[in-house]
Parts: C-alpha cells; sequence; structure tokens
C-alpha cells in the first residue's frame, strides 16, 4: 500500500529533475523548434522536453 504515494512521488521527483537537464542539452547543441510560419510559439522551444516525461513514466 505504501508504494501507492513513492511511486507517483519518485516519478514527479524524476521529471522535475531532469527538464533542466534535458534543456541544458538542448541549448548546448541547438535542438529547438523554431517557430516559422504556422506555429503558435514566439520563441524557440527546446524539442527535448518529452524525454523526461517518457523516463519519469516508464
Amino acid at each position: 500500500m505504501g508504494n501507492l504515494f513513492f511511486v507517483p512521488l519518485i516519478s514527479f521527483l524524476i521529471t522535475f529533475l531532469s527538464i533542466p537537464i534535458v534543456i541544458a542539452f538542448s541549448n548546448k547543441f541547438q535542438l529547438f523548434d523554431i517557430p516559422v510560419g504556422r506555429k503558435l510559439h514566439a520563441t524557440p522551444i527546446p524539442t527535448l522536453g518529452g524525454i523526461s516525461i517518457f523516463v519519469s513514466v516508464f
């Protein structure tokens, strides 16, 4: 029963701590989605953000 509390907590912590690392990696290697044409965002967005979420869910 204790796992029902710790599993989501650990998943949250992994995501919370890994997103800044992934963003820094994206900035270092310039891995951005550049806003051109019909894009809704006005500034470049790092494209690797889903990796943090995937790792925390896995």
